[in-house]
């Protein structure tokens, strides 16, 4: 995904569905099963499904689980600011 700027205009590129599971590192299957079950944003040109960039990554952010360590942590900090 990249958007160009040449006066005042703004090129939006988006991902197909081939295109986005590339990026993701999934199989295109996948991509057209969160399509179907409403689990990730996506555009409807005609009978093309499209991507934006910001839209995958939020995707990929909002699956992210911390390793216990990184939780233990924050659990310390928050203890020794409360107390």
């Amino acid at each position: 995904m990249c958007e160009a700027t040449k006066e005042n205009t703004t090129v939006r590129v988006s991902y197909g569905v081939k295109e986005a599971a590339a990026y993701m590192a999934v199989t295109e299957r996948f991509i057209r099963r969160l399509v179907l079950e409403g689990r990730i944003r996506y555009y409807k040109l005609g009978k093309y499904v499209r991507f934006e960039q910001e839209d995958l990554d939020a995707f990929i952010d909002a699956g992210r689980v911390d390793s216990l360590e990184n939780l233990w942590n924050r659990g310390a900090e928050t203890a020794m600011s409360h107390g």
